[in-house]
């Protein structure tokens, strides 16, 4: 930069400004085979694996070992350019100094990169390698603008074949008109052999800024491309100048071209028609009209007529006409992949880059197959078809278990709910988050549950303990039951009954302390009865009771009297007589 104001002015050599061939002959064969033409100056790119979201999407996603040999590997590719400058003393000018700049440039690195970006196709043998370096310059360069040509002025092509009168012709004779004679001419002239090609071409630069020069390197390929579009208006008769094209063209098997590999197709003279569902009639009706039943037509519109037909059908047909709607079915991508033995085929609409990988390999496989059956291999086709199938079960089985792996969360409690879930028969696979915390709702409701029942044994186990110490209190410290002398021990059936109807009293109390939690215990009820024969009503009881309270109300109940030989009653009121004209007996049974 210090001297950009020699620089600048420093004219480029006419030499490099013009294109100038290279020769690669082991780069171009390595490219031809389907690999890196230089793996020091165009790397290839790691291998892409595909990973399912949980919401069926698909994410692509480099290998992780080959991504870091990849970087590695562009950061120690060679630099287009190289400047060197060196200042030393000049001879006969005393203390002056002779400055010397270098430059150096390196356009078959360049030319490697670009001849990477070109897909491997067409006429390999014929592709070229060129550079130039010219200035550098921001703007962009305008293209010519589109013209339309016309076709008035072409010759009229002859009548085809079988659009004029000929023996066994079915149907009058119904010729082409002056106009679509010329159109005629047009697409004969796209389909012969020694057309023009089109030549595919892939640039790579790269800049020297104190300079301002630019280096240019291009890898041209050319591609044979036969065919055009015919843009006429409606009614102009485009479908029977098709027609005609195919009964004009010669129908001779042909060879794939490279890079497809010869074993892997069947050749055949008959020219594929893709038209939409509701135009499959209108093919075959139009094809035998103006042909006159000379062309043998196939019409594919659904899977069950791919099975109808067999491969001597389609050789023998000189149009096959198929749907679009099946070459996008799910069915046909199905048996497209369980035939060549490849992965399942992914929905294209979701992620168009796996589907288009995962093509091109069962694309491959079909071709393997193809070439096993021609050469009378049924084992190794039959070998490929089982493998397939298990791979493809396996690739089911590994979607799935990333599906659900995501859908329960991150986090280890969303995890465990599943497991426990899982193990309780309650869910199988828990999708997405609403389902997520369903489980864990779920899952905090079993262990309330748990925790209860849990409380529950421990209140019965407190209770069978107090049963057990009072039938273990000594005899004197009990009640004695009525018509036994005090200090003397009661004969052993009075104890039973006395024991039965204590037990009998309690399980009453308890049925009815849970039906009404307001009725008295057992010692009150006692003590009612002592007030009624007295004279005096017992208070009313509340309305509501506590759990508190019902609970120490049965502890009371099972513990029978207190130490001074009573039994707890509440304090009796004067706000309710008892009823005239009515005894003890009655208000007893009455309470």
């Amino acid at each position: 930069e210090a001297i950009s104001w020699i620089t600048e002015r420093l004219d480029l050599p006419p030499q490099i400004s013009e294109w100038t061939a290279l020769g690669a002959a082991d780069a171009f064969a390595a490219w031809s085979a389907g690999g890196s033409p230089c793996e020091v100056c165009a790397p290839a790119m790691p291998k892409l694996q595909w990973a399912h979201g949980s919401r069926g999407q698909v994410s692509a996603l480099e290998d992780p070992v080959q991504a870091g040999a990849y970087e590695q590997a562009l950061k120690r590719r060679p630099a287009a350019f190289g400047v060197k400058q060196r200042a030393a003393p000049a001879p006969g000018v005393g203390s002056a100094l002779l400055g010397e700049l270098e430059v150096s440039a390196n356009p078959l690195a360049l030319a490697m990169r670009a001849l990477a970006l070109v897909p491997v196709g067409g006429d390999t043998a014929a592709a070229e390698l060129s550079w130039r370096i010219v200035r550098h310059c921001d703007t962009k360069e305008g293209l010519p603008p589109l013209t339309l040509s016309s076709n008035k002025h072409d010759p009229a092509a002859p009548q085809p074949p079988h659009f004029g009168p000929f023996k066994g012709r079915v149907g009058k004779v119904l010729a082409l008109r002056p106009e679509q004679q010329r159109s005629l001419s047009w697409m004969l002239e796209q389909e012969e052999e020694g057309a023009a090609p089109f030549i595919e071409e892939e640039v790579a630069e790269a800049t020297l800024p104190a300079l301002n020069w630019r280096l240019e390197a291009r890898a041209r390929v050319p591609r044979v491309v036969r065919g055009g579009v015919l843009a006429d208006e409606v009614g102009y008769g485009k479908t029977v100048i098709t027609v005609a094209l195919i009964d004009a063209a010669p129908r001779e098997p042909l060879p794939p071209p490279p890079p497809l590999r010869r074993d892997g197709f069947i050749p055949l003279k008959a020219t594929l028609v893709l038209a939409p569902s509701h135009l499959l009639r209108q093919w075959p009706t139009e094809v035998e009209r103006f042909t006159g039943g000379a062309l043998n037509t196939v019409v594919l519109a659904t899977m069950a007529d791919v099975n109808k037909h067999s491969v001597k059908d389609l050789e023998k047909a000189d149009v096959v006409v198929c749907a679009i709607t099946l070459l996008r079915n799910d069915l046909y991508f199905e048996r497209l992949a369980a035939f060549a033995g490849s992965g399942a085929l992914p929905n294209g609409k979701a992620s168009l880059r796996h589907f288009t990988q995962a093509y091109g390999e069962a694309l491959g496989g079909l071709q393997e197959q193809v070439a096993s059956l021609s050469s009378g291999d049924l084992s190794a086709a039959q070998r490929r078809v089982a493998d397939g199938r298990a791979g493809r079960a396996s690739q089911k089985k590994a979607a799935a278990a990333s599906v659900i792996g995501k859908s329960l969360g991150n986090t280890a409690n969303r995890v465990e709910a599943g497991v426990k879930l899982e193990s309780m028969a309650m869910a199988v696979a828990p999708k997405g988050k609403k389902a997520t915390y369903a489980a864990e709702k779920k899952a905090a409701a079993a262990k309330a549950k748990t925790k209860e029942e849990a409380e529950e044994e421990g209140q019965t186990g407190k209770k069978r303990k107090r049963e057990e110490e009072e039938e273990a209190q000594p005899a004197a410290e009990k009640e004695a039951p009525d018509g036994a002398e005090g200090g003397e021990d009661p004969p052993a059936e009075e104890k039973e009954a006395a024991e039965e109807g204590r037990v009998k009293a309690e399980t009453e109390y308890e049925d009815s302390h849970y039906k009404d939690p307001s009725r008295p215990t057992p010692g009150e009820e006692e003590e009612e009865e002592g007030g009624e024969e007295a004279g005096e009503m017992p208070e009313e009881a509340p309305e509501q009771m506590d759990a508190d309270d019902a609970d120490g109300a049965g502890e009371e109940a099972e513990g029978g009297a207190d130490d001074d030989g009573g039994a707890d009653a509440p304090p009796a009121t004067e706000e309710a007589a008892a009823p005239e004209g009515r005894d003890g007996e009655e208000e007893e049974e009455e309470e």
